[in-house]
């Protein structure tokens, strides 16, 4: 069959003898495959993980060899655990980040985006490489929270040993557009909860361990008006422990 003339002929005319003049294909390609390897840009695996369970599901095989795995995870604390111990904050902020963002930004629009940034993670020699953490939720319940989630994790230290630091966030709804932030800038920049002269006096009294009965006798009210001051702590500096609302406190200053 003679093959078809366009515009690219005269440029391939040379290496004819390499071109196929055949209608049969002896092998069809996995085309999904090929993309996914071809397109990467370095070593990659990917999973999927139930929100509630943090179950993996759907393993790339890849993981065995790039993290030395013997048998594939089960679980979203196996590859947790594999996190530079002095990446594991960023991480956390990059987390809260996100979601932050998505809330605010982009009006609860949980499927359309796509997140993304760097740490380190610890291969099969024992070493840590830096890897490009890239994700998409995937699936929402019936109350349209986030239930499934894709993760994809790439080795990328044969292109950079640097970390930007940053978190990008690419949404793919109506308004297509590519944003990043610090996750340390935007943590900064977070406003000191404001507390009423009540649970200013309560909060020291919390950071020295005492008990709403003890709380409630030094400052001569009730112990019910004291778990009430309690809890509304808690909600003005989003903490759900005491431990959690010392540490922030600290953080801002305020104790």
């Amino acid at each position: 069959m003679e093959r078809k003339k366009h515009i690219l002929s005269d440029a391939w005319e040379n290496f004819d003898q390499h071109l196929s003049a055949s209608n049969e294909i002896m092998n069809h390609p996995d085309l999904a495959m090929f993309l996914s390897e071809i397109l990467s840009i370095g070593p990659y695996y990917y999973y999927t993980f139930d929100v509630l369970s943090v179950e993996l599901k759907q393993v790339h095989p890849n993981v065995l060899r790039i993290h030395g795995f013997k048998e594939i995870p089960t679980s979203l604390t196996q590859i947790i655990e594999l996190i530079h111990p002095d990446d594991i904050e960023f991480v956390i902020l990059a987390e809260k980040l996100i979601l932050n963002k998505l809330l605010t930004i982009n009006n609860g629009d949980f499927l359309h985006n796509k997140m993304s940034y760097s740490f380190r993670m610890r291969v099969a020699d024992g070493s840590y490489h830096l890897f490009l953490h890239q994700a998409v939720h995937l699936v929402l319940d019936e109350e349209q929270k986030i239930k499934i989630a894709l993760n994809i994790h790439t080795d990328i230290e044969h292109i950079t040993q640097l970390n930007s630091g940053l978190v990008h966030i690419q949404s793919n709804n109506k308004i297509n557009k590519h944003l990043q932030f610090d996750p340390y800038e935007e943590e900064a920049q977070v406003p000191k909860p404001k507390l009423s002269r009540r649970e200013m006096q309560i909060l020291p009294l919390i950071a020295k361990g005492s008990s709403s009965k003890q709380i409630a006798a030094q400052l001569f009210i009730s112990e019910d008006t004291v778990r009430v001051h309690r809890k509304n702590i808690l909600k003005k500096t989003n903490t759900n422990s005491s431990h959690l609302l010392i540490k922030k406190c600290l953080e801002w200053g305020i104790l």
